[in-house]
């Protein structure tokens, strides 16, 4: 029917956590198509936001890094 149909989904996100070398690690990726009009980048499809965080098991101390 028109003016039924899904709009697209924008900023869809995805986490996956697991433990290796005696630390948490938790990546969280971030994608964006709407964004496109904003950046003057040629042929720009799609952008994105990766986190990184780092938890240690011995100490607790948390490193965090976003690209």
């Amino acid at each position: 029917m028109p003016g039924q149909g899904q709009l697209p989904k924008d900023f869809e996100t995805v986490k996956e956590t697991s433990k290796r070398h005696a630390r948490l690690e938790e990546r969280t990726l971030t994608v964006s198509s709407q964004l496109n009009d904003f950046l003057d980048w040629p042929y720009l499809q799609q952008v994105f936001q990766l986190e990184h965080r780092f938890i240690s098991i011995k100490t607790g101390g948390i490193q965090a890094q976003v690209v």
